[in-house]
């Protein structure tokens, strides 16, 4: 039987140090919680090209995988250098700020910044459950739509399937506080069991060829 402990914040820091667990870049200490660590959105998010979406867009699992899809209907966007909008500060000034402005109901895909490594070799594994952070809640941001579960064996960035759900649009900015991970414990060997995410280096899923 397989059961699960969640891990505290210096069990946390006891297994980054041991190498059960390998963030990359190392999470200061500050963005270790009680059980949990922040991670932060990459540069690049995926978001549904808007000129294929007045086409009609349809997704037929049972005749490409949900990566094609994306590969082909999505469009990449660097939240470092793009989509300028005006943004009215509170003393009325308009000003210019880089990120994505996500409007209510619009969907993308981003990756964490950090790369994560959950090793099923030794005498700990782990695995990860990803979680919204309370200022995002508030945004009405979904961060995961319903794949929380960061399997033992994980050696790459994590995807994030975000949505905004409110009624105003909310802008993601490249480095922003974004998710929180927590760890279990998981007890009973684990056998390496690689999905076709496994590795993956672009939001879509895809490996980059």
């Amino acid at each position: 039987m397989v059961t699960f402990m969640k891990l505290s914040n210096t069990l946390i820091e006891q297994a980054l140090t041991a190498g059960h667990l390998r963030i990359s870049p190392s999470p200061s200490r500050a963005r270790i919680s009680a059980t949990s660590v922040d991670v932060r959105l990459d540069a690049i998010i995926v978001v549904v090209d808007p000129v294929k979406v007045g086409r009609g867009l349809y997704f037929d699992p049972a005749r490409e995988s949900i990566q094609a899809f994306w590969e082909r209907n999505g469009k990449e966007v660097d939240l470092r250098k793009a989509c300028r909008q005006p943004f009215a500060d509170a003393d009325g000034k308009v000003r210019k700020r880089v990120g994505y402005w996500l409007k209510p109901g619009e969907i993308c895909l981003a990756f964490t910044y950090e790369h994560l490594e959950l090793p099923t070799r030794g005498p700990v594994v782990l695995q990860g459950e990803l979680w919204n952070r309370s200022r995002t809640a508030r945004a009405f941001l979904h961060t995961h739509i319903s794949a929380p579960h960061i399997k033992p064996g994980t050696n790459n960035k994590i995807t994030l399937e975000i949505k905004n759900e409110g009624p105003f649009d909310v802008r993601l900015t490249y480095l922003a506080p974004i998710a929180q991970i927590g760890f279990d414990e998981v007890s009973g060997s684990v056998r390496n069991c690689c999905s076709s995410f496994h590795g993956q280096q672009k939001p879509s899923g895809l490996l980059c060829r």
